[in-house]
């Protein structure tokens, strides 16, 4: 109804000059309203003066309208995040590609140097060190080449290495959005948005 009204109001010439008198008058020219609380003070004035017939108009508390603009705010913030985050999934799922098996291929480590996996199960690597003098180490995988301690030596392997990185920030990216998406409806339902 309000936009319906503005949209009015703004057609008419008198009541623009009368309301822009009051305004600088009242406030100054301070601020600029953009007509709202002209269309306000008409749906207010029609209501006090009772120019609706038979019609209920529901009065709203401060309270509440408070809360409802909480509501629209945390709204907006969950839909920009879960936008976001399916952003971000989409990207990452582009990148991902088959699972990589790293055994026998050559890693770096930052300390210990150049080694070679010997077995790569459950997301961890098993690398032997410097030909049995620093032995066997254990690394979660990819979380030890994300943190910087391992790097591949190949380009082709570093590139294996990436797109594997890019599927486990995808089911990252997966858990995140549907939390993201699970805050989103609530909010929406708390505001009695529908769809």
């Amino acid at each position: 109804m309000c936009d319906e009204l503005l949209k009015e109001v703004k057609k008419n010439d008198t009541i623009l000059e009368l309301h822009k008198a009051r305004f600088n008058r009242e406030a100054q020219g301070v601020f600029d309203d953009k007509l709202h609380i002209l269309v306000y003070d008409i749906i207010y004035c029609a209501h006090a003066y009772d120019f609706y017939e038979h019609a209920t108009i529901s009065t709203t508390s401060t309270k509440e309208r408070i809360r409802r603009a909480t509501l629209r705010e945390q709204y907006e913030e969950a839909r920009s995040r879960y936008h976001a985050v399916v952003e971000a999934r989409d990207n990452i799922a582009v990148q991902a590609g088959q699972t990589v098996d790293l055994t026998e291929k050559k890693l770096k480590h930052k300390t210990y140097g150049i080694g070679t996996v010997k077995s790569h199960a459950n997301r961890t690597l098993a690398i032997e060190f410097g030909a049995g003098t620093v032995g066997t180490k254990k690394f979660q995988y990819p979380n030890a080449i994300k943190a910087g301690f391992l790097s591949a030596v190949d380009d082709e392997v570093a590139a294996d290495i990436q797109r594997e990185i890019s599927k486990v920030d995808l089911e990252n990216a997966e858990k995140e959005l549907s939390a993201a998406k699970d805050e989103y409806e609530n909010i929406k339902m708390a505001m009695g948005i529908k769809g």
